[in-house]
């Protein structure tokens, strides 16, 4: 009974944190706002909060807590850039913090029946129910972003709550930004569009910044720009130039 006690006063200190109260806030703008996911029912709001809440958990009492919390951030945002650029339209990209990189381009979403093929997600759903439209698929995807953006976003508090930021010029955005450029590479040359990069290995220096987080450095971005002077990224580095004209 004592442990009891002591477990459900733990509990209720721990809720009265700012860190906990900042999570309890972007759990309800996520699930009870505006959001997609303040459609889905009661139950599946419990069941992904808690998934979330439960590995959050984890990373905080992990070995290696900071270590642990990059790779969810990770993950999590490799699964959204891989979704995002199917569904992502140009009102939406010129409303984002990526509004300026000419490299994505919120128009793949016209190509969301072929590029669905590229995603085992799209495809699936697609397999499950041919008679989807173009804007369910659009929406299905949407819906699915909104999610692991509350994941992504949500590691990325539980990053800064660990002592992982930089004040200046922090590295979580550009990852964002970094992923989809490579993302929209990957997908364009999967529908054979026209790539926008100069060079085809402007994806795989775009895709490497994921591998400054996972590898420790302690500020990936200051890292990636150092290795990579000539590219931009997150208005860092020289004006981009655009391969071809898209369609």
């Amino acid at each position: 009974m004592l442990n009891f006690v002591k477990d459900q006063i733990a509990i209720w200190k721990f809720k009265r944190t700012p860190f906990a109260q900042a999570i309890q806030l972007h759990t309800q703008e996520y699930f009870h706002g505006e959001s997609a996911l303040s459609s889905f029912n009661q139950k599946s709001k419990e069941r992904l909060i808690g998934e979330f809440c439960q590995r959050a958990g984890l990373i905080m009492q992990s070995p290696n807590a900071v270590m642990a919390c990059r790779e969810a951030l990770v993950e999590y945002t490799l699964l959204f850039a891989q979704l995002q650029v199917h569904c992502l339209k140009e009102p939406e990209k010129a409303q984002m913090f990526y509004r300026d990189n000419p490299y994505i381009s919120g128009q793949l979403w016209r190509h969301i029946r072929d590029g669905s093929d590229h995603s085992d997600e799209l495809a699936q759903y697609k397999w499950e129910t041919p008679d989807l439209t173009d804007e369910e698929l659009i929406g299905i995807a949407n819906t699915r972003c909104a999610l692991l953006l509350y994941y992504a976003n949500g590691f990325n508090m539980v990053r800064i709550e660990l002592g992982d930021k930089r004040e200046e010029k922090d590295w979580f955005r550009p990852l964002v930004e970094a992923c989809l450029v490579d993302e929209e590479h990957n997908l364009r040359e999967h529908l054979g569009l026209p790539l926008l990069m100069p060079s085809d290995l402007g994806s795989l220096v775009y895709g490497s910044f994921v591998n400054y987080v996972l590898n420790g450095e302690q500020h990936p971005f200051f890292a990636w720009a150092r290795d990579f002077p000539d590219h931009y990224l997150a208005g860092e580095g020289p004006e981009p130039k655009l391969a071809t004209v898209s369609e």
